[in-house]
């Protein structure tokens, strides 16, 4: 793992039964109480959610479910809406947004919350990689 990021990952299952992963994430903008604040630059921010994908990819090239969730802070309910003013959030985090479409979603993967989760916005999200029934496939 990393002290970079801020994520938990967890092997859970029975004695006899498939294991499966969870891992929660909290997606930070950046560290607390830095006076410089470099870790909040779109550069340090792609630099730790690609720390984070790339453990999600090492977890994905397994034989378990893997489920994803936490506070990603990143809108999945504009993801796909064209006409952002330039200054949207969304344009901003494209580089992450673009991470996660070609290295996770193309491995299987679907994010399964498509509510707002805060303010009229989604920024919890809960991935699986077993899209049809998440959390029971291996019980």
């Amino acid at each position: 793992m990393s002290d970079q990021v801020s994520t938990v990952w967890l092997e859970v299952g029975l004695p006899h039964k498939r294991k499966f992963l969870v891992c929660h994430i909290y997606r930070e903008w950046g560290y607390m109480r830095q006076p410089d604040k470099t870790s909040h630059s779109r550069t340090a921010q792609l630099d730790r959610w690609n720390t984070i994908v790339s453990k999600w990819e090492e977890a994905l090239r397994g034989d378990k479910e893997v489920l994803v969730l936490g506070d990603v802070n990143l809108n999945s309910l504009k993801w796909a809406t064209d006409d952002l003013p330039p200054d949207d959030a969304i344009n901003k985090q494209r580089p992450l947004i673009d991470s996660l479409f070609t290295r996770i979603f193309n491995l299987g993967v679907a994010q399964l919350v498509s509510v707002p989760t805060h303010q009229g916005r989604c920024l919890d999200h809960f991935y699986s990689n077993k899209i049809d029934n998440p959390g029971k496939s291996n019980v």
